[in-house]
């Protein structure tokens, strides 16, 4: 977002919240969200009005690469709010969106409210265009928030399995076994 009322304009992003609700039987519900070119201190407000406004409420994903880890460290400041940063390791919205949103939408493990909001048509409208998108699409954004979230709700959703690396990109590297250390131990 911008607090620069100069920079709302369609070039410049938005503050994106998804509301993402786990359901009972496995599953995710995009309920709604925010979808607004705000500054930082708007951006804050309308996250602790969505914690208030969810009773179950559980965490905040946000992207924290870029300016994204200020708003993370905003945030830290609330006690009662859990925050979980979520880097992107340099993958682009494109490539999130084909590989962390497309096939849980495919499989109905997510699934879109039918609500007619700000959010939610920004969304739809992206998803049912891509990728016949411009660039600046606002969707892009609601549709980043949507992905930003499932990425950490891995308990209710599937993500791709065709590579280690493909299915969740924010997943710490594993270790490999380093070649010398069988002869290290090795009695001799």
């Amino acid at each position: 977002g911008s607090a620069d009322a100069s920079k709302r304009d369609q070039y410049h992003s938005h503050f994106a919240l998804a509301y993402c609700v786990k359901l009972p039987e496995g599953g995710v519900v995009v309920a709604d969200g925010v979808l607004e070119q705000c500054g930082q201190a708007e951006s804050e407000q309308h996250v602790l009005k969505a914690q208030q406004t969810y009773p179950m409420w559980q965490f905040v994903a946000i992207e924290s690469d870029g300016k994204g880890i200020e708003f993370v460290q905003l945030m830290n400041r609330h006690p009662n709010m859990v925050v979980a940063p979520t880097p992107t390791k340099g993958k682009g919205k494109a490539w999130r969106l084909q590989h962390l949103l497309q096939g849980n939408l495919k499989i109905g493990r997510v699934k879109i409210s039918d609500a007619d909001t700000k959010f939610l048509n920004a969304l739809r409208q992206l998803l049912n265009r891509y990728p016949e998108v411009n660039a600046h699409d606002p969707g892009w954004d609601a549709a980043d928030s949507v992905i930003t979230a499932l990425v950490n709700m891995t308990d209710a959703v599937q993500m791709p399995s065709d590579n280690e690396l493909d299915w969740n990109p924010y997943a710490p590297p594993k270790r490999k076994a380093n070649p010398w250390s069988a002869l290290a131990h090795a009695e001799v």
